[in-house]
């Protein structure tokens, strides 16, 4: 259960307010989904069908809204959904009910992101360049980028990149820009020329922006398995923050290449709490893909110790969550419900509890899947804020893919405010579809 981009902005000491999660597509309108999507993941012509039915009601509910914040979120998102379940003409029609232009691109670029990761580079083009706002088609430009070096275009990555650097720097807001090209800079070291994207990174100003953009070259080269060279370019970041998410690219890559020893001593010299507990976080994960779950317990224990010093309440709240989800991964239920009971934020404390229930589920345990789904609902009544009543979504995705629809369909009309109404909506075509990934 991930939160969609937009509503990153509910939770506070996030860096990346609209970094776009992995996705896995379902795009059946293009002949190349099923090379993307596993056949067994891939929907049944019938379940796209009731995705698509429980969108169009959701998309009508959305139309309603009186809360232009709040309409501009939810309509991306199910803008994206309906790119996902292959609706492209029909996402677009909704990204058109956003009134500001920013937000209507950040819509779009929802949308072409899908399209480009479901196999329609020239689809994906074709939205991108028809958004308007230059910062939200930057982002979607660096989108597309991505998505062409998964594909090994390296010819069709380069245009892109030039794109979104063209677009970037046409933002008139300077720090927006600044963070803008810091993305940028991200995108052109992960296509493998890290002396541009130093260049793009020195020539920010703002110390902090800077230092991110920083990050983002060390990011590449941990990816690439330049260990040696990602920690040096960790080490000369000034900004704690900063230097501590790169260190945490550094671990991950020890960690991939079995260095599980020196991963943990790298994330132990983290000075900063919150990139330390997520270092071990991708220890963990590194280690249970590896099938050592019992080597994942033990550093999502030490991720646990580190979260208890992080100062920032959303971050804490969000730590707590993925160290919940990485503990149900890992086989502990119990400690994964500990741990989410124990969160202090309602929003995070639903996905969190949202998240174990569909691990629950596909686990076979279905009475206990049920029960946790009944403790995220009711954490999800504690939400005030209304840019993270989304975890009701999620909450609703979770309920379908546990088979009980009927269940969501009562719970969606029992509901009297339009917004978490229309979230159920969105969230019960969700179910239908294959799920957005979790990097947790």
């Amino acid at each position: 259960m991930t939160p969609r981009p937009i509503f990153i902005a509910a939770m506070a000491g996030l860096p990346l307010l609209f970094a776009l999660p992995a996705q896995r597509s379902c795009f059946a309108a293009q002949p190349s989904a099923a090379a993307l999507t596993p056949a067994a993941l891939q929907p049944t012509k019938d379940e796209l069908d009731k995705a698509r039915k429980w969108l169009e009601q959701a998309a009508a509910s959305a139309a309603n809204l009186t809360d232009n914040d709040a309409k501009a979120a939810v309509c991306s998102t199910i803008a994206e959904a309906q790119a996902r379940a292959g609706d492209v003409a029909g996402a677009k029609k909704t990204a058109d009910m956003v009134a500001d232009p920013d937000d209507k691109g950040y819509a779009l670029r929802l949308v072409a992101a899908v399209q480009a990761e479901a196999g329609d580079p020239a689809g994906a083009r074709q939205t991108a360049d028809s958004i308007a706002a230059r910062q939200p088609q930057a982002y979607a430009y660096r989108d597309l980028t991505e998505a062409r070096i998964k594909a090994g275009d390296a010819a069709g990555a380069k245009e892109l990149v030039e794109l979104a650097k063209k677009a970037a720097e046409a933002v008139t807001v300077k720090i927006e820009q600044q963070k803008t090209l810091r993305d940028v800079a991200g995108a052109v070291a992960d296509a493998g020329d890290l002396e541009a994207a130093r260049k793009i990174a020195d020539d920010i100003d703002q110390p902090f922006v800077k230092a991110m953009a920083l990050r983002m070259v060390v990011t590449a080269q941990a990816r690439a398995g330049d260990i040696a060279g990602a920690k040096q370019g960790a080490d000369a970041i000034i900004d704690d923050y900063a230097k501590g998410l790169a260190s945490g690219d550094v671990a991950a890559a020890q960690a991939r290449a079995g260095q599980i020893k020196d991963a943990k001593e790298t994330a132990s010299q983290i000075e900063n709490s919150d990139p330390k507990q997520a270092a071990y976080r991708q220890i963990a994960a590194v280690q249970l893909k590896a099938g050592d779950a019992a080597g994942a317990k033990e550093s999502l224990d030490l991720a646990c110790a580190a979260t208890e010093d992080v100062h920032n309440p959303g971050s804490k709240a969000w730590a707590y969550r993925c160290i919940a989800i990485g503990q149900a991964r890992a086989g502990d239920v119990p400690a994964a419900l500990k741990t989410a009971a124990g969160i202090e934020q309602a929003y995070a404390r639903a996905l969190a509890y949202g998240a174990v229930a569909e691990i629950q589920d596909k686990a076979g345990d279905a009475a206990g899947a049920k029960q946790t789904l009944a403790l995220a609902r009711k954490s999800a009544e504690g939400i005030e804020n209304s840019g993270e009543k989304s975890a009701y979504r999620d909450i609703a995705a979770t309920w379908v893919r546990t088979g009980d629809c009927a269940g969501v369909e009562v719970w969606a009309k029992s509901l009297t405010d339009p917004l978490l109404h229309t979230c159920v909506l969105e969230g019960a075509a969700d179910g239908f579809l294959p799920a957005v990934a979790d990097e947790n």
